[in-house]
């Protein structure tokens, strides 16, 4: 087993890190040029000269450093002479300060970085939403070194299996994300983080996440939601190591260090006591070793990123675009933000009663049709838990921001 982990700059990690099978760091400067698959807001701030040193670091323990320029829209600025030179000199910089590989979702930066940067690995996004063996074979084509499958495709155990046995390139799976199943606005979704994380946006990343809102909304109103989306346990790597596929990504460059750290450690030991909601990354549930200081650092991290962001000459931006909001819309968000930590507090899925769940589709049963099938709903009813009184607030926010943002 091989993971890939999200860097929040923290050196500190890094040296807890090195005693688990961890080959990989990934992540950005929260925004660049590109921009990737996390509005810059969210993520944590660094200056190039303490990148520089984390990626020394990062080396120093025989990892390598992946870096995200996955955004799948570039405003077709990537065919003008400003632009594509700007780029070319971005690029030029991560090799000097030695990183090893880049994730893109878009084919034409897959051709220019193999064309100019021949060292550079070149790693394919899950937002490329690779999904197919014809897919799969375009990017090998076009000198991928590694593809990140679609995270629907994580329970197609045939397809994986062909996948796998038909390409040369290395295939990574995404161990903990919480999308809906064959999400319809995931990739929208990705396309708004992108320009939400690109330095040349006019809203300098500020916007509405209406995908965010309607997911979130879908899974309130059919919990079984919770068990379609296509995580994978740490009980159950070994079934997809059998295929030949050991690479995994852990999803989650916005958490806390200790979030981070419980996921490597529950995935590396392939097994975890508790709640599986701890590993995954969407809901907000930090209180990962029943230390509710733990929640508590990381809401502080999340004020003091956003108020850095805000400072570095963007407030203006920020109370231009607010004002342009419906009445109140901003001051709801806040409400929604801290009811979903109330919410998410109290959400359970038990992961030691999931165990044989994932027999179902690794013996072929599941056909996609979930409308024509009750499995995931059995097992919600059986391993998970949630309070209904704050499902039911935390829905009627949803409900509510989704009008206004219309």
């Amino acid at each position: 087993m091989k993971l890939s982990v999200p860097a929040n700059w923290d050196i500190g990690l890094l040296d807890e890190l090195h005693a688990f099978p961890v080959i990989e760091v990934y992540g950005m400067l929260n925004s660049s040029l590109v921009g990737g698959g996390r509005p810059s807001i969210v993520l944590p701030s660094v200056s190039r000269r303490c990148f520089t040193s984390y990626v020394k670091r990062v080396h120093s323990l025989n990892m390598e450093f992946n870096y995200i320029l996955n955004a799948p829209c570039l405003n077709n600025l990537e065919y003008t002479y400003k632009f594509k030179h700007a780029l070319i000199k971005y690029l030029s910089w991560m090799v000097e300060v030695g990183v090893d590989s880049i994730t893109v979702s878009i084919p034409y930066l897959v051709e220019l970085v193999k064309r100019r940067f021949p060292g550079l690995k070149i790693k394919i996004s899950a937002i490329a939403q690779v999904d197919s063996l014809r897919k799969v074979k375009a990017f090998e084509n076009l000198g991928a070194d590694e593809i990140m499958l679609v995270s629907s495709l994580n329970r197609d155990f045939s397809l994986l299996e062909t996948m796998q046995k038909s390409t040369k390139c290395k295939l990574r799976l995404i161990l903990n994300d919480l999308c809906l199943y064959q999400c319809p606005f995931m990739f929208y979704h990705y396309n708004v983080s992108g320009h939400a994380s690109q330095n040349c946006s006019p809203l300098k990343g500020f916007y509405i996440d209406y995908c965010f809102l309607k997911c979130h909304k879908i899974k309130l109103g059919s919990p079984d939601e919770f068990l379609k989306s296509r995580w994978i346990r740490p009980e159950d790597l070994s079934v997809y190591e059998k295929l030949g596929i050991d690479c995994f990504k852990i999803s989650g460059r916005e958490k806390h260090s200790a979030w981070i750290l419980n996921a490597v450690q529950a995935y590396s030991r392939r097994s975890y006591d508790g709640n599986l909601i701890d590993l995954i990354n969407c809901l907000e549930s930090y209180d990962v070793s029943k230390q509710k200081i733990l929640g508590s650092r990381h809401i502080l991290d999340k004020f003091k990123s956003t108020i850095q962001y805000l400072s570095t000459n963007k407030l203006k931006t920020f109370l231009q675009f607010a004002a342009k909001l419906p009445i109140g819309m901003y001051r709801d968000l806040f409400k929604l933000c801290f009811t979903g930590l109330k919410f998410s507090e109290n959400i359970y899925i038990d992961n030691n009663k999931l165990q044989g769940f994932i027999s179902y589709f690794s013996d072929g049963n599941c056909k996609g049709d979930c409308s024509a099938c009750s499995y995931c709903s059995v097992w919600a009813e059986k391993c998970l838990s949630f309070n209904k009184v704050q499902l039911n607030n935390y829905y009627e926010l949803l409900q509510n921001l989704t009008e206004k943002a219309i």
